[in-house]
This record gives structure tokens, sequence and C-alpha cells, in this order.
């Protein structure tokens, strides 16, 4: 299950309960907590990760427990102050990242695997990555850990609409500009799997926070009611910046274009390596692009048509500025 929208909706905290949930009731069903990147599950993170859960600890296991995290584990305590100390391991936390470190491991309990925060505008993919892809199978070898050969364990990706742009979204071939907001999509893999993919309808009520977010920007849209922050493509590519990419061998060797419109100035590079991105710059960076041969309007013929709409629907575009890049969609839809 693939959930996604505005933030503070719930989403984390009713999945973490649900996963309590069946613990509760089994009394062996744990859960794995995951992030994309090793410095997310850090002790101080992980404590508090589960630190609103406390009266639902409660509830389940009586008014003296609670729940701890200690070296990668969450632990559920029926009453500290006992000797010797009972404890009972309900949930383990990893990052993607880091996979390698948990293969050698058995999970045979778990059941609910949640990854949280899988879209972010720091990057399209984590650091130290070659591209979008491996991320997504760094996941799968997660997956492959936990799940070994059963088939009793449910998934649930989680986010806020920060981004469309996700090795995820690549991974499992979800084109998010299709699906509008309070829809639920679903699929079928050939081996049998179900995927639903939910973009979380806005809050209609509203919150008591709303009134910090009164503004007409995309980030506060998000926060109160579900929107996309960002509507253009991501500004770096793997670590590098958009100034650091145009000066790389496949951007000095690639195929530049310049689309004048208005007072705007477009360079669109399209580097020789396909795994790289299509670049977008703006004006401030044409002392880097003086090979282009043609000023004015530029005509975008069927074939090349096709490849720019490929890397736009697929995410593999680098652009500056959200002007630049609507500019970009706008030229490119035009027939």
């Amino acid at each position: 299950m693939i959930i996604y929208g505005e933030r503070s909706n719930g989403k984390t905290y009713d999945t973490l309960r649900h996963a309590i949930d069946n613990f509760a009731r089994t009394g062996q069903e744990q859960f794995v907590y995951m992030r994309r990147n090793e410095d997310e599950v850090t002790a101080k993170h992980a404590k508090q990760f589960v630190a609103n859960h406390a009266e639902v600890i409660k509830d389940k296991f009586g008014d003296t427990a609670t729940i701890d995290y200690y070296a990668g584990a969450y632990y559920i305590y029926p009453n500290r102050d006992e000797r010797p100390r009972e404890r009972w391991l309900i949930g383990h936390v990893m990052s993607v990242s880091g996979w390698l470190k948990y293969k050698g491991n058995a999970y045979p309990n778990v059941t609910t695997i949640i990854l949280d925060e899988f879209l972010s505008t720091r990057r399209y993919f984590y650091e130290n990555v070659d591209t979008p892809l491996q991320e997504f199978n760094d996941f799968l070898n997660n997956v492959s850990t936990i799940v070994r050969d059963r088939n009793n364990v449910k998934i649930y990706l989680l986010g806020n609409t920060v981004s469309r742009y996700s090795a995820y979204f690549d991974g499992f071939g979800i084109d998010p500009f299709k699906i509008k907001q309070g829809t639920i999509v679903s699929f079928k893999t050939k081996a049998g799997a179900v995927v639903a993919v939910e973009h979380c309808k806005g809050s209609t009520k509203g919150k008591k926070s709303d009134k910090y977010f009164d503004f007409s920007t995309s980030s506060a849209s998000m926060i109160t009611a579900g929107g996309w922050e960002v509507n253009s493509y991501p500004d770096e590519h793997n670590g590098m910046s958009i100034q650091q990419l145009i000066n790389t061998k496949a951007y000095r060797n690639g195929t530049r274009i310049k689309i004048m419109q208005g007072y705007h100035y477009i360079f669109c590079i399209i580097p020789t390596k396909t795994e790289l991105p299509l670049l977008l710059t703006d004006s401030k960076f044409k002392d880097y692009a003086l090979s282009i041969e043609s000023f004015g309007e530029v005509t975008f013929y069927p074939k090349l048509r096709q490849a720019l709409n490929y890397r736009l629907t697929k995410g593999l575009i680098v652009s500056k500025s959200d002007v630049v890049t609507e500019i970009f969609r706008k030229k490119l839809n035009k027939k």
C-alpha cells in the first residue's frame, strides 16, 4: 500500500497503531519501521517515531506498560520497575541505505513493513548510489531479507506530497500525475501481489494550525490540504548541483537547445549518457552553453518530442526553477 498526502494527517500514526494492534492481538506479529537514509534511524530519532503511541501501549498492554527502543529494535515493557525486568520484542528499525548490514538477519515474525517518508525534496534518490533504480533495488533487498519465502507480509510506503519524483514511483511503475487526490488506484503484479496507491483526500474541516499556513505557496498547500509542494523537478542529481552537472563531460558533449519565450531563455542540455537527466537552466548559465547555434523559437520534431516527454514523465529532468520548468512543459506540449 502506497499512501501519500498532507502532513500530519495521521498516516504514520495509524499505520504504526495497526502494527501494534497486530502484536497485541497475536502476541507475536512484529513490524519493521524503515526510513531511506541511515542518518534518519539513529537512537534519538527512533525513540521519537513511537513517542505518540504511549497511550496506545497502556491501553493494549496495561497501565504500567511502555515502549522503548534499544539496539535497532522496539520492546514493550509491561512493568519496568519489576525485577527481573520482562520485555517483548515488537518491532525493528532499518534504513534502505543500510540494507547490507541486515542481510544475514532473520525476521520470521515480521508481518508489517513500513517505509516512512519515501518522498523527499532533498534528492530524487539517496546519496552514494548511481541511479534511482539502485535505491529501489536496495529497498527490495531489505524486503527480501525480511520476508524470505513467506507471503503473509504487508508493506506500506508513506509520504508527504513534497515531490512527485521518486525512485519508488519509478520502481513500481506508478505515474503520480495520473492519480487524482482523494482516489485509490490498485493493480496486480504478474506474481499476484496487489499494489494499492492512495493520494489522501485533503482535510475538509481544517486544523487549528492552518492559520499559520494560509499563504499561496505550494508548501502551504501541501501542509494544509495535501497538494503537491514541488511542481518542478529536483535541482540536484546524485548529490551534484546544476552548475557541477554542467561541467561534466556528459553535458559538455551533449545536445544543446536554446528556447526563447518572452524574456526567458531556457537551455535544454541532453547528455550523451542516457541515464543522466535532461538539464534545464535559465539565462544565468548561458556562458556554459555557448555552442547554441540559433536563437528564437525551437521546433520539437516528433522523435525529439517523444524523447523529451519520456524524460519528463520519468522524472529524468533537473530544473533550476519552477518558472523554467513550466515554460519548458508548456513549450513541449505545444503542438
